[in-house]
């Protein structure tokens, strides 16, 4: 996985590539649901990504923090995850690590679907390698995509916001 980030920042910084105007992008997201065992959860995540030549694929790698409440145990949980992906407009799939506080970690691997509803919601099911509480885990999550170009060279989120996203 550090190999992946290694690359992508490579890509990002490398004027040469930079200069061929890709696209990239990063997405802040938000995320609430229930895993198999009726427990709850919320996850804020950063994704950093770009757009390939003008098709419907999306490549990136996912920031996260997911904090599950226990009802059973009364307590709480925290856990960091990093994962790589690739979206294709209307779904996408995910794989990657997930590190619980004290430093165990655990497979993460997720599907989600376009919320039909909602723009720019998605439907989500991850399989965590938990050994000992339950792998199934399915939520909603929101994201909103922000070209990094924009950022570059329109100024500040408000200037983008103001002027409509490209």
């Amino acid at each position: 996985m550090k190999k992946l980030l290694f690359i992508l920042l490579l890509i990002f910084f490398s004027t040469d590539i930079r200069s061929q105007e890709l696209p990239f992008y990063f997405s802040p997201g938000v995320q609430i649901g229930i895993n198999s065992g009726g427990s709850t959860y919320f996850s804020y995540q950063l994704t950093l990504g770009m757009h390939i030549n003008q098709s419907i694929i999306f490549p990136g790698i996912t920031f996260g923090k997911r904090r599950y409440k226990y009802k059973k145990e009364k307590k709480y949980e925290s856990y960091t995850y990093l994962d790589g992906q690739v979206s294709f407009l209307f779904f996408g799939l995910g794989h990657g690590k997930i590190w619980k506080s004290d430093g165990e970690s655990f497979i993460k691997s997720k599907l989600w679907v376009l919320n039909p509803i909602v723009p720019i919601t998605f439907i989500s099911y991850d399989y965590i390698s938990f050994a000992d509480k339950p792998n199934h885990h399915f939520g909603a999550f929101g994201v909103l995509p922000i070209p990094l170009e924009a950022l570059l060279y329109r100024g500040s989120i408000s200037e983008i916001i103001d002027s409509g996203l490209p």
